[in-house]
């Protein structure tokens, strides 16, 4: 294979940020340190505690029961991951259904009812939440930008 048709497969096949990703993590491979004036260092030091900070916990985030749960993303990188954890949360939240998935091995039709249920109980518990959110913060806006000033509000 040709090293510029894996680049280019990478860009056609990746996410649409994949060039910003290619060159972030470019940028987070280099030493801390070695790349840097040395009039910089000490900020450096301190930006590099809180960097890892982040990077640990979007690690420990994807890699929370990885093992266990996900045996197929064994050569994947922390993008790839993350994106399998991002697209999968609303069935990862609830520990009966990723134990029904994971441990109990439910058969095929099982395993398809259940997700389908996941699915369109996950989207209509996000409309409905926003519909209550959106209706209660402009009824609470109404209610207390045109109320009266008495012990009684009505």
């Amino acid at each position: 294979m040709v090293k510029g048709e894996s680049w280019w497969n990478n860009v056609t096949d990746g996410p649409l940020l994949y060039p910003f990703y290619h060159l972030w993590q470019q940028f987070m491979n280099i030493e801390r340190g070695s790349k840097f004036p040395f009039y910089i260092y000490p900020g450096v030091k301190v930006v590099g505690k809180k960097e890892d900070t982040v990077i640990s916990f979007i690690d420990n985030l994807v890699d929370i029961h990885e093992v266990e749960r996900n045996k197929h993303d064994i050569g994947k990188d922390k993008l790839e991951r993350l994106l399998y954890v991002l697209s999968n949360i609303h069935r990862h939240q609830n520990d009966t259904v990723v134990n029904l998935m994971f441990d109990t091995k439910l058969s095929k039709p099982q395993y398809d009812k259940l997700n389908s249920a996941i699915a369109v109980r996950f989207a209509t518990y996000m409309a409905t939440m926003t519909a209550v959110h959106t209706l209660g913060f402009t009824y609470l806006c109404y209610f207390f930008r045109y109320r009266r000033l008495s012990v009684l509000p009505c």
